[in-house]
């Protein structure tokens, strides 16, 4: 039974490659850029608060 399962997850694991053919490359290329945009998106939050506390002095 412990085989049957080990190809079953393969199985499966092979049907998500197909449904999604992106190289390991690409994947990450994709996870650097999403960090870029949350870290430049914290950074401009940060710049407007920063501006409204010298605006509220």
């Amino acid at each position: 039974m412990g085989g049957d399962q080990f190809e079953q997850k393969a199985e499966v694991s092979l049907e998500g490659r197909a449904l999604d053919p992106r190289t390991l490359q690409e994947r990450k290329d994709r996870r650097l850029r999403w960090a870029q945009l949350a870290a430049s998106s914290i950074d401009a939050v940060a710049k407007l608060a920063d501006i409204a506390v010298r605006l509220i002095r």
